[in-house]
């Protein structure tokens, strides 16, 4: 039950941006089409992208704190969030 938030970020991180796409719309507009393929709302997604990128759960906007933190940075936050949550 412990890893349910981040559980939709198992999705390969390959289908998640666009390469060269690092403006928060852009990612927005990417993130709610996602959710809906992984039969989630958008703001069940975003809350565990949050948890996953910034370790809580209020934070400022998601999408301009992504943008501002970067691509790489935040797939290794989210990366970082998987293997805490499957480390026994």
């Amino acid at each position: 039950m412990l890893n349910q938030p981040l559980k939709p970020l198992r999705y390969p991180a390959s289908g998640w941006l666009k390469p060269g796409n690092s403006k928060a719309s852009l990612w927005k507009a990417e993130f709610r089409p996602l959710a809906e393929e992984l039969g989630l709302k958008a703001g069940q997604l975003f809350g565990a992208l949050r948890t996953a990128v910034t370790g809580r759960t209020a934070t400022p906007p998601l999408f301009q704190t992504m943008a501002v933190l970067g691509k790489e940075r935040c797939l290794e936050r989210i990366d970082h969030a998987l293997a805490k949550l499957s480390a026994p």
